[in-house]
């Protein structure tokens, strides 16, 4: 998680200082764990080196219940996380 987090939090700067898009970092593990707010107008992106990660997986499958937007950010193209986010 620590790579692919660090490659978030500098997504996050690029979202907000030059796109000024509000945007939240969250771990995987924790993020299933935290009370989900559901939001029309959000993407969620899931970033994974294997797209296999359990916690991402399990992660990107409840926002998927919640009928929210999924993005798979992962270097395997036929990866679990590819087939189960919407783009």
């Amino acid at each position: 998680a620590g790579t692919s987090w660090h490659a978030a939090r500098i997504a996050q700067f690029f979202f907000e200082y030059i796109c000024k898009i509000p945007t939240f970092v969250h771990l995987a593990s924790e993020f299933r764990y935290m009370p989900f707010f559901k939001d029309e107008n959000s993407s969620y992106i899931f970033i994974s080196q294997s797209g296999e990660t359990a916690d991402t997986l399990e992660a990107l499958k409840l926002v998927n219940a919640h009928g929210q937007h999924s993005i798979a950010l992962t270097n395997v193209a036929s990866s679990s996380m590819v087939r189960e986010a919407q783009g």
